[in-house]
């Protein structure tokens, strides 16, 4: 992706600066001819951005990148833009600055305050102001910490935009013509969203019907949300929704992923969806166990079938990412079951980097389905990492303590219900050892390569976690391409999931 920006900002630039003269002799021969290329150029950079805005848009469709990967571009987009429209504004100012005859700050004044025409150089001032706080606000240092806040604004502004460009422009050299395609774009991305996207308001769906939903409070402020979707909601690995509660809160729309992929039936067809939300809000403490949900989905993940392409699955999460690479590794055993000719996959290896073993209750029962994988060809490994003060220094001892105890129902059950935090990490300390191995302390990125890419083989890689957690990871993901390069392996891809919005 980075390749792709510096290639097209150099075009950019070539666009903007090759063609020369740049000014006229007099301004009253016209306007500066590069303030004319990279106004239109910023005009025709409107679609491309509000293309690249929606979570249901065009791009995503012909492409299969997901909204949020696309955003990226999005705010780069947004600073050419940006860049295009001060090319484009200075040089009308620097020709009424230096033109003979009426030049100086007079014109410059006189230009900006008193024109008697369209009033372009004035008109186009506050629209230059809207973009340059449409992309500082966007800088992930503020639009991470109000987020909220900044979605609301962002709406507003964008819509301010979009007005003062139909107002500057004045329709010169059919400028319009962007800002009618912008405005299509965006309606086709709001309705797609509403009419296709949002099953309360689906076409084939009956409609303003929510799906019943179960919210449970797990272990370390975590929320389980199972709900039972229409039957046409279908969905793959590593894919989110979001959730919209109309008993509780009905203006908030919360991205949950989903979690779960073995087919779980309910006594009338449906199909069981399950997803979880770390750090769940106040809102979901109060609500009752039982709800109405809003699914508008589902979006993300990854199209290519990674189980019949790579020999192992590296699947790296910290926290609640696993939420992110668990469903992959149930897909790759559910796959392997149901297909084991065109399944290639040989290993899965689950890295899961926790505070503390209570953490084990989020996934407990899914993880303790895939035993006997073995038998039809797949190696499950899981490594278990935690880094929480209490359990490294007394890992061990917990688990000496939970088998000395007896890891029965009525220890489990104290442990669920929050009575006992000692019986608690004992139980699932224990239950880490018997799903896999554990260890303290962070893990060693390049060392997780080194132990799981296999001569000869294709590896893809699968994390989620906080951003330093991903930036080490694709740190030593990048690394290990030496040994693509020298043919030790035949691939070594990496794919990474947003762990928070």
């Amino acid at each position: 992706m980075c390749t792709f920006l510096m290639v097209t900002l150099v075009f950019v630039s070539a666009l903007v600066f090759a063609q020369r003269p740049y000014y006229r002799q007099h301004l009253g021969f016209g306007s500066p001819p590069i303030a004319i290329r990279s106004g239109l150029m910023a005009f025709a950079c409107i679609p491309i951005l509000f293309a690249l805005a929606g979570k249901a848009n065009v791009i995503t469709l012909f492409t299969g990148i997901s909204h949020e990967r696309l955003n990226v571009i999005h705010r780069c987009v947004a600073w050419i833009s940006f860049a295009l429209s001060l090319f484009h504004a200075l040089p009308y100012f620097v020709a009424s600055y230096r033109d003979y005859g009426f030049g100086g700050y007079a014109r410059v004044k006189y230009e900006f305050y008193m024109s008697k025409g369209p009033a372009y150089e004035y008109s186009g001032v506050p629209a230059l102001a809207i973009l340059f706080g449409l992309c500082v606000l966007s800088l992930p240092q503020i639009r991470n910490q109000f987020y909220e806040s900044f979605f609301a604004v962002h709406i507003c502004l964008a819509v301010t935009y979009i007005g003062l460009c139909f107002w500057h422009s004045g329709n010169v050299n059919d400028s319009w013509a962007y800002l009618y395609a912008t405005l299509a774009i965006w309606l086709a991305s709001w309705l797609a969203r509403a009419c296709w996207f949002t099953r309360p308001l689906n076409i084939k769906s009956q409609w303003l019907s929510g799906a019943p939903a179960t919210l449970t409070l797990l272990h370390d402020n975590v929320t389980r949300i199972e709900t039972w979707p229409p039957s046409d909601f279908v969905w793959t690995p590593g894919q989110h929704a979001f959730l919209r509660f109309p008993s509780f809160a009905p203006m908030e729309n919360h991205p949950f992923t989903i979690g779960y992929l073995r087919c779980s039936i309910d006594d009338k067809g449906r199909e069981l969806l399950r997803e979880w939300i770390p750090s769940a809000s106040a809102c979901f403490h109060r609500s009752a166990t039982t709800t109405t949900v809003w699914l508008d989905g589902p979006y993300g993940g990854v199209k290519r079938p990674l189980e019949s392409v790579y020999d192992t699955l590296l699947l790296v999460a910290c926290g609640s990412g696993i939420t992110a690479c668990l469903p992959w590794m149930l897909h790759a055993v559910a796959r392997a079951k149901a297909d084991r000719d065109t399944v290639v996959i040989k290993r899965v290896v689950l890295v899961w980097v926790i505070r503390h073993a209570t953490a084990l209750s989020w996934i407990q029962e899914e993880l303790s389905t895939l035993h006997g994988s073995g038998e039809l060809g797949v190696e499950i490994i899981c490594r278990f990492h935690l880094t929480g003060s209490s359990t490294t220094h007394n890992i061990e001892k917990q688990i000496r303590a939970g088998s000395s105890q007896g890891a029965n129902s009525d220890v489990m059950a104290r442990s669920e219900s929050g009575q006992d935090n000692v019986y608690s990490e004992s139980v699932y300390a224990m239950g880490l050892a018997e799903l896999g191995t554990c260890i303290t302390g962070r893990p060693a990125m390049k060392e997780l390569l080194n132990n799981y890419v296999g001569i000869g083989e294709k590896v893809m890689v699968i994390g989620c976690g906080p951003e330093t957690f991903k930036i080490d990871l694709a740190n030593a993901v990048a690394g290990a391409q030496k040994r693509v390069l020298t043919g030790q392996c035949r691939e070594i891809a990496l794919h990474l999931e947003t762990f928070g919005w």
